[in-house]
């Protein structure tokens, strides 16, 4: 009341609004900020992220390409706005959005993977692969951030081989796809290697044993994704699945496919 066209005061009303689920107040508020500073780039994101939260996905990517008018090098933006641009099935303008993010930073890992994914989900396996191995290429010099906190040494290794693990791991996915099934083996090794405990990998390594004829090695590696993740429900699934297609341990098989399906009913 002291300060009615205060942006910071606005703002912050917004927020709290927004912690107690009552967005449409904040929305107000978040606009009232930005008419009171036409450059607050927080009250602009936040009114990207409340559009985005409603499934307007047209007005939340109109919101996101102001906020880098007001701040044209910030790489989250570029990120959300990418995010968002796949999200409303603009993928051309996601893939775009995601090569101008490298040609500003050729080192940001994240870019990288979101741009391999798109390219692996649309079946442009040869450009999944080509940007995977230029990821690859720039490793020692990978951008590795989180947001909230500096990071410590040994939080950046973990990071760094985690994210380099789904390198691996989106390649083997890719090699599958092109039918290469032993470069496909390899890369969920290497993604095995860099993260022992990664049951997702386990499972594409699994699959790609079944499926070259590999019973036995199959079985071992598929059960060891499940007791890595036993909330997966495809490692669930599948393994259930051979057992029960070769006679073997038919309770457990049981027991695996009810429960993909009670994670997730269209399984199975």
């Amino acid at each position: 009341k002291e300060k009615p066209n205060s942006a910071q005061i606005h703002f912050n009303l917004g927020i709290i609004y927004t912690k107690v689920n009552n967005l449409k107040e904040a929305e107000v508020h978040f606009r009232k900020a930005k008419e009171c500073n036409p450059n607050y780039l927080q009250a602009e994101l936040a009114l990207a992220l409340l559009n985005e939260i409603n499934k307007d996905l047209p007005e939340a990517i109109k919101h996101y390409q102001q906020a880098l008018k007001i701040d044209p090098l910030n790489l989250n933006v570029y990120h959300r706005l990418a995010q968002t641009y796949y999200l409303d099935q603009r993928i051309d303008d996601a893939i775009h959005q995601y090569e101008f993010i490298l040609k500003l930073n050729p080192y940001d890992i994240d870019a990288y993977l979101e741009l391999s994914y798109i390219y692996l989900n649309e079946e442009q396996v040869d450009q999944c692969i080509k940007i995977l191995e230029q990821a690859k290429a720039h490793r020692s010099n990978w951008r590795i951030t989180q947001q909230g906190r500096p990071l410590t040494v040994q939080e950046i290794k973990q990071l760094r081989n985690a994210k380099e693990a789904q390198v691996y791991l989106i390649l083997g996915l890719a090699y599958t796809q092109n039918k290469q099934n032993q470069k496909a083996l390899e890369a969920c090794q290497e993604a095995i290697q860099l993260q022992p405990e990664n049951g997702a990998a386990y499972f594409y390594l699994g699959a790609i044993y079944e499926q070259t004829g590999r019973r036995q090695k199959a079985y071992e590696t598929l059960k060891r994704s499940v007791e890595l993740d036993d909330e997966n429900p495809d490692a669930l699934n599948y393994l259930g699945y051979i057992y029960a297609e070769d006679g073997i341990n038919l309770d457990e098989a049981q027991e695996l496919i009810n429960k993909a399906i009670d994670l997730d009913p269209d399984n199975g």
